[in-house]
């Protein structure tokens, strides 16, 4: 689930329980700062540890009724220094699903390490 999947706009609440939550606000395209808090996941092998990139910042809210988040990667606001996940994992009985909140334009697309990250995403999600 990619990007759009996770914000919490009206008639979204079924992605809201199916990732674990979902985020209403991001701050402005900017220069933000990730870092991979789980680099032993096959998702994130190869990605560095700490990585800027030019994107938004959805400020994403746990939904305590959903499956347990695996994040793998954060994000830090600037502004305030915040902490959000980026790209985590939830176990769902059809199967795992991985989410990213990263990845608003080309420029994003573009960058090695989202690159890595979606490949490693679907060749994770192809044995699992």
């Amino acid at each position: 689930m990619l990007q759009i999947g996770t914000t919490g706009r009206t008639g979204q609440s079924v992605n809201r329980e199916l990732v674990s939550g979902g985020a209403r606000s991001h701050p402005p395209y900017q220069e933000i700062k990730f870092q991979v808090v789980n680099s032993n996941h096959p998702i994130t092998k190869g990605v560095p540890k700490n990585f800027d990139m030019q994107d938004e910042l959805y400020r994403f809210e746990n939904n305590p009724n959903g499956p347990d988040m695996n994040v793998l990667v954060k994000g830090i606001e600037p502004e305030s220094g915040e902490e959000f996940p980026v790209v985590w994992t939830v176990k769902r009985e059809g199967g795992p699903i991985v989410c990213f909140t990263f990845g608003h334009d080309g420029k994003a697309h573009y960058h090695y390490a989202y690159r890595t990250i979606l490949k490693n995403s679907i060749g994770w999600l192809h044995n699992n």
